[in-house]
């Protein structure tokens, strides 16, 4: 389907057409995100356009409200321009002002961001509606923003609003007046998805009704995530074919852990010109003592490099470094299957889109040994640490440099894991229920 994307100029007139009977075929879904692909961000949002693209090739009509931060919009002028084409039946960007996230005082510029969006949402819908008719449900992306977005509009319209709860962070953490806006979001939705099993006891303790909330885990798309021949990846992205490479992706900042997987980089390639320097020591031994028989030394002295894949504040450099930057999301898979491990020592998560992705490319995984990422993926295929300790990452890197039968095992464990029978994707699990969510509220 070609999308239409539309504009607010002469926005004042009314709700749109009165919207369709679910029964005469697929309900029509209009999703609320804070983040979707632009010709300046075409990396931003990519999992929840993957969900519309699923949906939309299944036939269901899906249009989506993507409010962008004026400021951001601003800062982003001099950026290069890519040619995307995010799927959306309409796509609408109405613009809001951004007042950041802090807090001072009483005053929560958190909250007044939130409100703007949410304002700037209602203004899309308003769009849609003229062009597009009203959905049978809105869908809002993560629980703040997305999600009170997709209630606002639901309450406007009369029809179910769902949000997918995605948030890498606790809800339980929250200071207490964002933790009431929570308790209030949750308890007016009409249903929860939930991509970690953590976020879904969350909900309901915020107080979701537990037969409204289910888990979806966040998948992956097969066709694109799928192993490469590593040595042709090298190739098209000239990356050396004598290296051990480790490949992180995520953004630049703390609590993703980019320095932490350098810092363990180097000290691993640190050890690696000792046991050089080493072996030259003692063929230099050998030769003053004409000949003896003796060990050259401890194996496992091939160089770490790493691929840091992503963008932010913290950018790793040093010599172990061969790339530190974002890349064109479509190379994703190239730059994943030029790699030998992934590591990702994150400090939390929701449900990781990024180890997923790796997982489908056959990689072994090196990650915190944190309850989501415990619960996401298999030992089989996985080794987990501290995510503070630089020397168990470096530990971990590693054994699994020195054990290629080792790697081998898990990398075939990966892929079954993520492309063997009885994989469910996403877009189904999450459609089957929002049918269920518009049935329920129309009576039926």
């Amino acid at each position: 389907m070609t999308s239409q994307h539309l504009g607010e100029t002469g926005d004042t007139g009314g709700d749109g057409d009165p919207r369709p009977d679910t029964a005469q075929g697929s309900p029509r879904i209009t999703v609320v995100t804070p983040h979707y692909p632009a010709p300046r961000f075409p990396e931003r949002g990519a999992f929840v356009e993957r969900l519309v693209r699923q949906w939309i090739a299944m036939e269901v009509p899906v249009s989506v409200i993507a409010p962008d931060a004026l400021p951001v919009v601003l800062r982003s002028r001099g950026k290069p321009v890519h040619d995307v084409d995010p799927a959306g039946d309409a796509i609408v960007r109405p613009l809001f002002v951004s007042y950041g996230n802090a807090k001072h005082g009483v005053i929560s510029r958190y909250r007044l961001t939130r409100s703007a969006f949410v304002r700037a949402a209602v203004r899309g819908g308003r769009t849609l509606g003229r062009s597009t008719g009203a959905p049978d449900l809105f869908y809002g992306k993560f629980l703040f923003r997305g999600g009170e977005g997709a209630f606002a509009l639901g309450e406007r319209y009369g029809v179910p609003a769902v949000a997918d709860m995605g948030e890498s962070y606790s809800f339980l953490d929250l200071e207490r007046r964002t933790l009431e806006d929570a308790k209030e979001t949750v308890r007016r939705l009409a249903g929860i998805v939930c991509v970690s099993s953590r976020l879904r006891d969350e909900a309901i303790a915020l107080g979701a009704d537990p037969a409204r909330v289910i888990v979806a885990p966040n998948d992956v798309d097969a066709d694109r995530f799928r192993v490469i021949d590593r040595a042709e990846a090298r190739r098209q992205l000239g990356l050396p074919e004598d290296r051990f490479l480790v490949a992180f992706t995520g953004h630049f900042v703390e609590r993703k852990g980019p320095l932490r997987v350098a810092a363990a980089i180097e000290r691993i390639n640190q050890r690696v010109n000792q046991r050089i320097n080493q072996r030259v020591n003692q063929r230099v031994n050998r030769r003053v003592n004409r000949g003896v028989d003796q060990e050259a030394g401890p194996t496992g002295t091939l160089a770490v490099s790493g691929i840091f894949l992503g963008r932010g504040a913290q950018i790793p450099s040093g010599p172990g470094v061969l790339h530190a930057g974002s890349v064109p999301n479509d190379t994703m898979p190239l730059w994943l299957n030029a790699a030998d491990i992934f590591v990702l020592p994150t400090l939390r998560e929701g449900h990781c889109n990024a180890i997923n992705e790796a997982v489908a490319c056959g990689l072994p995984i090196v990650s915190s040994d944190i309850e989501d990422i415990r619960r996401q993926v298999d030992s089989a295929y996985s080794i987990l640490v501290d995510p503070t300790d630089v020397d168990a990452i470096a530990a971990a890197i590693e054994n699994l440099r020195d054990a290629p039968d080792r790697r081998g095992e898990m990398s075939a464990a990966a892929l079954a894991a993520m492309h063997g029978p009885g994989v469910t994707r996403r877009a189904d699990t999450i459609l089957r229920f929002l049918q269920k969510t518009i049935k329920e509220w129309n009576g039926a």
